[in-house]
């Protein structure tokens, strides 16, 4: 028996479409400017927990969780939400090469334990936070009404 999907099936722009190159670029705009300003707003001295990122990481992750299961539930009618909001907005937001950057920092300064427990709660914490936000969103439960009473 073929696997039943959560969702109907979506319609995927082409990455090629220049409304989709727009809503990717316009999104990954705002989103990488929201996250300068955080950076700028909670600066991480050199050798400290870098808090800033694991902050803008841990509700980037949230809001993905929410925002994706309505970017499929919608993308037929409108193929840009998770071009813009996901991939564009989110996207720019999270920020996993700082990530990358900021526990490299803190091995080479000899701050082990500091790095290790910024790995494991950004990477726990991301999965953790996209899995509730995806089971939490209005969406995923709108959808799994409609398929548990047979609409």
């Amino acid at each position: 028996m073929p696997r039943q999907h959560r969702y109907p099936a979506t319609f995927h722009p082409s990455h090629r479409s220049p409304a989709t190159l727009a809503a990717v670029t316009l999104g990954g705009a705002l989103g990488t400017l929201a996250r300068y300003s955080v950076d700028r707003g909670l600066p991480t001295a050199t050798g400290h927990f870098p808090t800033a990122t694991l902050l803008v990481n841990l509700s980037g992750s949230l809001l993905i969780g929410l925002v994706l299961p309505i970017a499929l539930a919608q993308a037929a009618h409108r193929p840009l939400i998770r071009p813009f909001l996901i991939t564009g907005i989110l996207g720019g937001w999270t920020t996993y090469s700082a990530l990358a950057a900021d526990a490299t920092t803190l091995f080479k300064s000899a701050h082990l334990l500091m790095a290790f427990a910024y790995l494991g709660a950004t990477l726990l914490g991301s999965f953790i936070l996209v899995a509730a936000g995806f089971y939490a969103s209005p969406a995923h439960t709108y959808v799994r009404y409609r398929r548990e009473n047979g609409r």
